[in-house]
């Protein structure tokens, strides 16, 4: 995404050498570049989501670094999957900053 701008500048001023030849790349150039942003937007959105889901059912006993599903005897020990420190209340607090509060899952006795 941080690419983009960078990308057109260098398409402008390549093509601004030549008299009239940018008035044709404009229109083009920036199409593609709503749409890069709109991709990049969409798939922010998409994992976002992802790792609130992935959090809300694990009640935020996921590893902020590798995304790993913690149990809660894997407290205050290194992680199995990459090795950092666990702390299962400061990684359930990252995770509401990261993707906001999600709502306790429903037991199926409550369903009743």
């Amino acid at each position: 995404m941080s690419l983009a701008p960078g990308i057109a500048i260098v398409i402008y001023l390549e093509f601004a050498k030549t008299p009239g030849s940018i008035s044709r790349w404009v229109v083009p150039l920036v199409v593609i570049l709503l749409l890069l942003v709109l991709c990049s937007a969409a798939i922010l959105l998409m994992f976002k989501r992802s790792c609130k889901r992935r959090a809300a059912h694990s009640d935020g006993k996921v590893c902020t670094k590798c995304g790993y599903i913690l149990d809660v005897e894997s407290d205050h020990k290194p992680c199995p999957e990459c090795g950092v420190q666990v702390d299962l209340v400061a990684f359930r607090a990252a995770w509401i900053k990261a993707v906001g509060d999600w709502p306790k899952p429903t037991e199926p006795s409550e369903l009743k």
